[in-house]
C-alpha cells in the first residue's frame, strides 16, 4: 500500500507540473534552486535553475542565479552567456552587467570587464560591488583617476568600510599623493583601530612627510597589532635610523630575524651604512 501511495504522489506531482504555465514552473524551480544553494548544494542548484531557464527564458532572477553559479564553478563562458541572455530581455539590469564583468575579468579581459562594470554603475549608481570591481580593474589597467573615483563611490555607499578607505589610501600612496593618503589612512585607522596594515600605511606616509615621531607611533602600533608583521618592523627600524636611534633600530633588527631573515639582513646593511629608505609598497590588505 505504501508503494502504491508513493506512485500516486509522483503521478499527482507530474499532473500538477503538466498543468503549470512556463512562468509558474520557472518560478517553482528557481525557488527550489535557491533553497539548494542556501544549503550548500551548488550542483543541485545549478541543475534546477537550468531547468527554470529552459522553462522560461525571460525569468530574470533564474538567469541571474544561473550566471552566478556558473561563474563560481569556473564555467566562465557559459556564465557570461547566461547573463547576456538576461540582458537581451532586460537591458538595464545592473546585476546582469556586473556578472558579465565578473566573467570577463576572470578571463583576463580587463577592458571589456571595465565596460560592463561601468554599465552596471550606470543603472545602479550606488552599487558598492560594481564600484569596487571597477576600481580593481581600473587599477590593473593603470587608469588611476577612474580607480580613485570608483573607490570614492564605494566609500559613499559604505562610509564605514575600513577596507575601502585602505584601498583608496593605498592608491593615493602609490601615486605619491601623500596628503590625500594621510587623511584616508587616518580614516581607515579610525574605522579599524586594530588593522596593522592601516597603521603601517599611516606610518609610512608620516615618514615621507618627515613627521618622524608620529611615524614611530604608527609603526609601533602596527607591530603591536601583529607582532610577525615583518615589513612594519623593518619600517620602524628605518625610521629609528632616520632619527639617530640606532639602539632601537638594532633591537628591531634582532626581532625581525625571527620573522624574515632576508629582510633583516637588508635592514642590517642599512644599519651598518647609515642609510634609511622606506619602501612605498604595501604587502597585504587590512
Amino acid at each position: 500500500m505504501r508503494a502504491i501511495g508513493r506512485v500516486v504522489a509522483v503521478l499527482c506531482v507530474g499532473l500538477c507540473a503538466c498543468g503549470e504555465r512556463p512562468a509558474e514552473r520557472a518560478e517553482r524551480l528557481y525557488q527550489s534552486a535557491r533553497a539548494e544553494w542556501s544549503a550548500g548544494r551548488a550542483r543541485e542548484a545549478t541543475a534546477l535553475v537550468e531547468r527554470a531557464v529552459a522553462a522560461d527564458g525571460g525569468h530574470a532572477p533564474a538567469g541571474l542565479l544561473l550566471s552566478e553559479l556558473l561563474i563560481r564553478a569556473g564555467r566562465l563562458v557559459e556564465g557570461e552567456a547566461a547573463a547576456e541572455r538576461v540582458l537581451s530581455v532586460s537591458a538595464e539590469c545592473a546585476e546582469a552587467h556586473y556578472l558579465v564583468g565578473q566573467a570577463r575579468e576572470a578571463q583576463a579581459r580587463a577592458e571589456e570587464a571595465r565596460a560592463a562594470y561601468r554599465r552596471a554603475l550606470q543603472y545602479a549608481p550606488d552599487s558598492a560591488q560594481a564600484a569596487l570591481a571597477l576600481a580593481r580593474v581600473c587599477r590593473q589597467l593603470g587608469q588611476s583617476d577612474e580607480a580613485i573615483e570608483a573607490w570614492r563611490r564605494v566609500i559613499a555607499a559604505r562610509p564605514s568600510d575600513a577596507t575601502a578607505h585602505w584601498h583608496l589610501a593605498l592608491l593615493y600612496d602609490q601615486l605619491g599623493r601623500d596628503e590625500a593618503a594621510l587623511q584616508t589612512y587616518q580614516r581607515a585607522v579610525e574605522l579599524a583601530p586594530d588593522s596593522p596594515e592601516a597603521h603601517y600605511g599611516l606610518g609610512k606616509v608620516y615618514y615621507r612627510l618627515s613627521r618622524f615621531s608620529e611615524a614611530i607611533l604608527s609603526l609601533k602600533r602596527a607591530v603591536e597589532c601583529r607582532p610577525d608583521f615583518a615589513e612594519a618592523r623593518y619600517g620602524l627600524a628605518l625610521v629609528q635610523l632616520a632619527t639617530g636611534d640606532r639602539a632601537s633600530a638594532l633591537a628591531e633588527y634582532l626581532k625581525l630575524r625571527e620573522y624574515d631573515s632576508q629582510l633583516a639582513e637588508e635592514l642590517y646593511a642599512f644599519y651598518r651604512e647609515g642609510r634609511h629608505v622606506l619602501p612605498r609598497s604595501l604587502p597585504t590588505e587590512p
